[in-house]
């Protein structure tokens, strides 16, 4: 006698349509139920690559956004010392007073390291306004005083702050706001005159 096995037949549920996650098969021979998944095809994933430009391409845009919050400069014209001078002179004109100049290259040639590039630190401050700020939170003084750098770039000079807006929201001092943007202003518009000054 020859066993012949009857052809698979798919098990019907109870709307008579088949399963649409698997297909439940009998096989007459064996007597048993065999289920059979369909497969689904691989999300594909991104090739690392891609990953990895998409990610740098968002850390170079956040790291602009946060030098444009950050940081207030502009392009001067005359030397590093010219420029300086008419920072002092746009400082004392503005009701600011210059607490120092640090010469980062002369400070630096003093400890026997070489650097090329000319650089100067200008610090600048109004006492009424330094002491609202203190009389709020002592802390704010290791952000004081107001500092402005003067140094070479690409060929140029440029004047740069970081704003008092920025420094200040680090201490989450939401009263002090007008008192920021005040200071803010004026620094701005101490840096527009010594950088709009030309050499006489």
């Amino acid at each position: 006698m020859v066993w012949r096995k009857k052809p698979l037949e798919p098990i019907l549920n109870n709307e008579g349509s088949t399963k649409r996650n698997a297909l439940s098969v009998r096989d007459a021979s064996a007597g048993r139920l065999m289920a059979v998944q369909r497969r689904r095809p691989a999300p594909r994933r991104k090739s690392s690559a891609v990953c990895r430009i998409r990610w740098l391409v968002g850390a170079v845009c956040g790291a602009q956004d946060r030098r444009l919050h950050m940081l207030y400069e502009r392009k001067a014209i005359g030397t590093v010392d010219v420029v300086c001078d008419r920072l002092c002179d746009a400082t004392v004109a503005h009701r600011f007073g210059v607490l120092g100049i640090h010469d980062l290259k002369r400070k630096m040639a003093d400890k026997g390291v070489s650097f090329a590039r000319e650089c100067r630190i200008v610090e600048v401050c109004n006492p009424s306004q330094a002491k609202a700020v203190l009389e709020a939170n002592m802390a704010i003084s290791t952000a004081l005083p107001c500092r402005i750098a003067v140094y070479e770039h690409d060929g140029a000079v440029t004047v740069s702050t970081l704003k008092p807006t920025a420094l200040l929201a680090l201490f989450g001092s939401d009263k002090l706001q007008s008192v920021a943007e005040d200071v803010e202003k004026t620094i701005v518009q101490i840096i527009d005159a010594a950088c709009a000054a030309r050499n006489q």
